[in-house]
């Protein structure tokens, strides 16, 4: 983050941030993805401690201040014990002075739960501290066990008890701002907004189930160099927009470049697997590989590009979103990619796209693969700026007397040619590329 330092915007600046990796995609073994503490240069084994022996001992009722006291303490490795019943903590907020550059280690069996009486909103993880002054770097949160299982980091139990408390957007796993942040083997479920969202530089989630969160599995609104490997984002529900993972800077300035999401899966969550819903001077650039995203109720994969910084001054989006040996899963009664705008450059590699059937028979089964409802009226006629989206030996199983792509046309306004390659379908090959849209008044 020190290129796109946050301090006064200038045109020169917002101009530095359009810049795109001309290597993006990197493969996999550039991106240092980390194991433990060690892989960020310090010696985990300089001072072990365990979170029980701190602040008078651990407390069952409110483990708060031992685990705060422990991870802000000059050890390099904080563990905690299973105690044989949750740790029930209000928020542990981490400092970039005391809490950087150490790991955390979650014993086999250790539940970190919001501490409810009262509960009060807040990341249960918190790392204080923003771009302008001292953030917490070099911080491992590493679960002992079986994923999904054994080390269960969240607010709530279960989404029984998550629903009943009647609360919306009440904080998330790990959130805050950090640099350099390993979260590893943990399953991160039922918090009231997302499982991890936070702000910084180089945040690796690995071996993961982000599961049954409120708003998001993943949110990113300001960070870059994500990698997310072999995550599973599952079963969010509650509070809009419901998907597993959600690219949505609140701001333009806010630069969200080059994340990376390598083996992951997604499922069952109320919305969709993933919404990007962005307009950024910095590059929209995101890697997904070898990845699974099963059918969704509504739509699988929503790219809504907003207009902002790009229509205003007629420039193409600085974008590369890829999708590459990824299965991807629709139903014949809802969008499976669905775009409102054309503005991101995109590519599909070597997909396989599979009709599951109809899912709802109060529905009808008539919804292609593809649905452009286009609802912004930016452009009369073709944009000249559009983002190109190509298919490169790809194969649509399915959608048996469907063309491949429809469209709702909700501003009369836009035309759209923006689609390149030739694909499989049923056997049958389709050249996207004579696929031409224009409303019938501007034909």
């Amino acid at each position: 983050y020190e290129k796109f330092g946050f301090g006064k915007v200038t045109p020169n600046r917002l101009a530095e941030m359009r810049e795109m990796d001309e290597h993006f995609p990197r493969p996999e073994s550039e991106l240092n993805i980390p194991n433990d503490l060690r892989d960020f240069g310090f010696d985990p084994n300089r001072k072990v401690v365990h979170a029980k022996d701190f602040a008078g001992g651990w407390n069952k009722d409110d483990a708060t201040a031992c685990l705060t006291e422990a991870i802000n303490s000059d050890a390099s490795t904080v563990i905690v014990d299973d105690m044989g019943s949750p740790w029930y903590v209000k928020q542990i907020k981490i400092t970039g002075e005391k809490g950087s550059n150490k790991q955390i280690i979650f014993k086999k069996g250790v539940k970190v739960l919001a501490f409810n009486k009262p509960f009060t909103k807040g990341n249960l993880f918190h790392l204080d501290g923003h771009w302008n002054r001292s953030c917490v770097s070099n911080i491992c949160f590493i679960g002992e066990g079986e994923a999904g299982k054994d080390v269960y980091i969240g607010q709530f139990p279960s989404r029984a008890a998550r629903f009943a408390t009647g609360i919306s957007y009440g904080g998330s796993g790990f959130g805050g701002h950090g640099k350099r942040v390993l979260v590893k083997n943990l399953w991160v479920a039922n918090n009231l907004d997302d499982g991890f969202c936070m702000t910084g530089s180089y945040h690796y989630i690995v071996d993961t189930i982000l599961d049954d969160n409120f708003r998001q599995g993943l949110s990113v609104v300001w960070s870059d160099h994500g990698v997310y490997k072999n995550v599973t984002f599952c079963r969010t529900v509650g509070g809009e927009p419901h998907n597993g993972f959600d690219l949505e800077p609140c701001y333009e300035s806010y630069s969200c470049p080059w994340h990376y999401f390598i083996d992951c899966k997604f499922f069952d969550n109320a919305a969709g697997s993933i919404v990007l819903s962005s307009s950024n001077f910095a590059p929209t650039t995101l890697h997904f590989k070898n990845c699974d995203f099963e059918a969704g109720r509504y739509r699988n994969i929503s790219i809504l590009a907003r207009c902002g910084v790009y229509v205003g001054p007629v420039v193409e989006a600085p974008s590369k979103i890829v999708f590459e040996d990824c299965r991807i899963n629709g139903h014949s009664d809802a969008a499976t990619l669905l775009w409102n705008t054309m503005l991101f450059n995109m590519q599909f590699k070597k997909c396989v796209f599979t009709d599951k059937g109809q899912l709802d028979p109060t529905r009808k089964p008539n919804m292609p693969p593809i649905f452009l409802s286009l609802d912004r009226g930016y452009w009369d006629g073709f944009y000249p700026k559009s983002g190109k989206v190509s298919f490169e030996d790809c194969t649509f199983n399915g959608w048996e007397g469907k063309p491949l792509i429809a469209v709702e046309d909700r501003n009369g306004k836009l035309g759209i040619n923006s689609f390149r390659g030739v694909v499989d379908h049923n056997g049958k090959k389709v050249d996207l590329s004579k696929f031409s849209y224009m409303p019938a008044e501007r034909s």
